[in-house]
């Protein structure tokens, strides 16, 4: 049974940042203690594929293909989707931008991007970013960009889920694209070499963590590129502003978004520092609550910006430590010189990502 659902009235749509109704504090009990549906509502579920968490991992959702919506960027051709899953009652819609490799192709890329996730990673800098892309294809990776119409780790207004079971709706795209857009290209690549990656930037970076650490889809995924983050680790001293690291303290951009995925949208519980949550927090968190952080055949590699000012390195660097105390074999960190916190704003780190992403 999931999270006891608190509600004082719903509205439509998580995204209505105004006009949501006043909303309980209390938190629920957290749903790590419980055991999650195995099927979403509006389809059946995908099952994960394999994974090393001794069957701990949680169950995908159900991914289906829609009408694009919006203009697709030049160069690349679009796919609508919409993913449900298990105990999330607000299905989320996006958009996957898809450019094709030149000549003999030699893997794929899941490419998500910071902040809501709503939009295509590099949309800040779409010169630079577009450069990136045509250098991955021509090299012979073909890349999905992914954007989010609903946010991604929005629930519905009251709906106290967290990010952890919102995690199954980047990593059920995962999982789909592996099997309709990678599989078919018929490439064999050296362990750790891309082969099936996933890159994210920022609050992107949890979208390409949640797969490995709580879905089991370490199995397909031959490399992660975590680029300064995963930001939801240390989630408990972030929203109180407790302790000496006060890196790790979510500010007024980021406080909100954590709020969000427990269906907060005004002043928050992460907002206000209601301790009244630090255990739902911490169950929430990659590194305190995840379900599996030793990946044989994966190459995990965190992108940091030695010019990052903000939370996301520090919260990180959380989920390396973790993986190297368990011995993740392919667990490392790159400090990129004159980076910030943005890749596409840098050209050192985009050729830092670039060249992780075509390391053999």
């Amino acid at each position: 049974m999931l999270v006891v659902v608190l509600i004082a009235a719903i509205v439509a749509a998580a995204c209505g940042g105004s006009g949501s109704p006043t909303q309980d504090q209390s938190p629920s009990k957290s749903h790590r203690n419980r055991t999650p549906s195995t099927e979403p509502s509006g389809g059946g579920s995908i099952p994960p594929s394999g994974g090393n968490s001794g069957g701990n991992a949680l169950p995908l959702g159900a991914f289906s293909t829609t009408s694009a919506a919006g203009r697709c960027p030049s160069g690349e051709h679009c796919q609508g989707f919409q993913v449900t899953c298990p105990g999330v009652r607000q299905p989320a819609s996006g958009t996957l931008a898809i450019g094709e490799p030149a000549g003999t192709p030699r893997g794929l890329v899941v490419l998500f991007s910071g902040g809501k996730g709503t939009g295509f990673l590099g949309t800040e800098n779409p010169t630079a970013m577009a450069g990136f892309l045509s250098d991955l294809h021509q090299s012979g990776l073909k890349t999905v960009r992914v954007a989010w119409q609903t946010p991604w780790l929005f629930s519905a207004p009251g709906e106290q889920i967290g990010p952890t079971l919102l995690g199954c709706r980047p990593s059920t795209a995962v999982k789909w694209v592996h099997d309709n857009l990678y599989v078919s290209l018929g490439v064999h690549p050296a362990v750790g070499a891309c082969g099936f990656c996933v890159a994210g930037d920022s609050g992107g970076s949890s979208e390409a963590a949640f797969p490995l650490v709580d879905y089991g889809l370490d199995s397909i995924i031959n490399a992660a590129l975590l680029i300064a983050g995963p930001v939801h680790t240390g989630m408990a001293p972030g929203c109180l502003h407790q302790g000496s690291n006060n890196g790790l303290w979510y500010t007024g951009f980021s406080a909100p978004i954590i709020d969000g995925s427990y269906g907060f949208f005004g002043n928050g519980p992460c907002q206000s520092h209601n301790p009244a949550y630090t255990s739902k927090w911490q169950a929430d968190s990659l590194d305190t609550g995840g379900r599996d952080f030793v990946y044989p055949t994966t190459r995990v590699v965190f992108i940091f910006g030695a010019n990052d000012g903000s939370a996301g390195p520090p919260h990180g660097r959380l989920l390396l430590a973790k993986l190297q105390v368990a011995k993740t074999p392919m667990a490392s960190s790159e400090t990129v010189a004159g980076m910030g916190h943005l890749v596409a704003n840098s050209p050192s780190g985009l050729s830092a990502l670039k060249a992780a992403l075509l390391a053999a």
